[in-house]
């Protein structure tokens, strides 16, 4: 028998993949996942980029098939996707995973094919599941490349976990879903120079509604090139020189959502941030650190950290993001992190402009040279030298919250927007998915 190409692979994983194949282990990181990234699009939308992408879609979006997310209103399938796609990466505070945010490709395409479909609880997971396994699996195989070169790294991968998803609950067959996969292989968006605007969360809602098309268009026939992926000039040819095909070829075997943790934040910033900030903290916690001792604070990530992270005097909150220098004067003045303290004003304010100063954000030369750099966001040094000439030093990682943990940012996105008993509903749905229907859930959204 001759040896599947990347493609096939693919292709086989997701048509063949049953929820009964799926590790118990994984079904709970998927809902945990999925209550997250709904979370973060009903708070996205209520900031000014989630508000100005509804108007949108209000005055030029048509159809009532699928739900906007906390909108009021239902719109086109295609649209919904991107809509939702741009809410649920409007603040930055979706789940992480090396340089880039997998589940904002997956969750807007499910939750409108869904609608389409009439999707069990289980087909819905075993959905989220593909398409997150998808995402994770071509990004390793890419490497970090597109992103080094420019490229905004969720823009490009969101549209196959896409496809992957919408073409699963569609029940595309394999030949339909190798004409989708190439579709959505030239459906890519994202300048890193767009980072710290509304184009940012642009990028994901393109990305997911691209795939969403892809996955429909190939249902009623449309065609690509069955080697758009791995073949020359395709998408691996064009994004990256060595591909590191050993990834794709794990699919189905290793499960990134049970062997690779999946970063859920905590903090509504840039994932290069989490790592400093989580020692910062616990620097604090430790040694009771207070910002009139303080002389100076300088972190140490690798080059790619550095370069990722380019405002170290943010104008606003978008910047602030993108902000070291902010997210360590957040933990000295406030002594904690949190999605309230994320407002122009607190970005503004004289003491967290009197602190930026302080910090010092450079190339740690020994993280550059033991660090991979698509690990680039997981390690920093943090170090504190107080007034007194006593130094404290850290070398942390981002945390890993457990499921309590990502209840409780749920339900700080969500129940000041809904309400304690509607984000109550959802919670226990998202946990008990499996015996519910996409009915259920929509209707709690919409």
């Amino acid at each position: 028998m001759a040896k599947k190409n990347l493609t096939e692979i693919i292709v086989d994983f997701i048509c063949d993949t049953q929820y009964e194949d799926i590790p118990e282990i994984v079904v709970e990181n998927a809902k945990g996942r999925i209550l997250d990234s709904i979370g973060v699009a009903f708070k996205g939308g209520t900031e000014s980029v989630g508000e100005t992408v509804k108007r949108f879609a209000r005055e030029n979006c048509h159809g009532e098939e699928a739900t906007v997310i906390n909108g009021g209103f239902k719109t086109n399938y295609r649209d919904a996707a991107f809509v939702n796609g741009v809410l649920t990466h409007a603040i930055d505070f979706d789940d992480h995973f090396i340089l880039s945010h997998p589940s904002m490709g997956v969750v807007p395409a499910l939750l409108s094919i869904a609608e389409k479909v009439n999707a069990s609880g289980k087909e819905m997971i075993t959905a989220f599941v593909v398409g997150l396994e998808i995402y994770t699996k071509v990004q390793q195989c890419t490497s970090t490349e597109p992103w080094y070169r420019g490229f905004h790294a969720s823009g490009i991968w969101g549209g196959l976990s896409a496809v992957a998803a919408a073409g699963k609950l569609l029940k595309l067959d394999k030949k339909q879903m190798t004409m989708a996969w190439g579709i959505a292989c030239s459906t890519f968006c994202g300048l890193k120079r767009n980072m710290g605007t509304m184009t940012k969360p642009y990028h994901c809602g393109r990305s997911v509604e691209g795939g969403v098309l892809a996955a429909l268009l190939a249902k009623q026939g449309f065609t690509s090139h069955p080697e758009a992926f791995e073949g020359r000039f395709g998408y691996l040819h064009v994004f990256c020189t060595k591909p590191r095909t050993e990834y794709i070829e794990q699919l189905g075997k290793v499960w990134d959502l049970k062997e690779t943790p999946t970063l859920i934040k905590p903090h509504p910033s840039c994932g290069g941030t989490h790592a400093a900030m989580n020692g910062m903290l616990e620097l604090i916690r430790r040694y009771d650190i207070r910002e009139e001792d303080v002389e100076k604070v300088d972190v140490g990530m690798n080059q790619g950290g550095v370069d990722s992270l380019y405002y170290p005097n943010p104008k606003d909150i978008y910047e602030a993001k993108f902000s070291m220098h902010f997210c360590m004067a957040l933990l000295l003045h406030y002594r904690r992190w949190g999605l309230s303290l994320h407002t122009d004003e607190v970005v503004n304010s004289e003491p967290m402009r009197a602190l930026y100063p302080k910090v010092n954000f450079f190339v740690d030369e020994e993280l550059d040279k033991t660090i991979d750099r698509d690990y680039t966001d997981y390690y920093a040094v943090v170090t504190v030298t107080m007034k007194d000439g006593t130094v404290h030093t850290i070398q942390s990682n981002p945390p890993v919250l457990d499921f309590n943990q990502i209840k409780d940012k749920f339900k700080d996105c969500v129940f000041p927007i809904a309400g304690k008993e509607r984000g109550e509903a959802i919670i226990k749905v998202v946990e008990e998915l499996e015996v519910y229907n996409q009915s259920d859930l929509m209707g709690l959204l919409a």
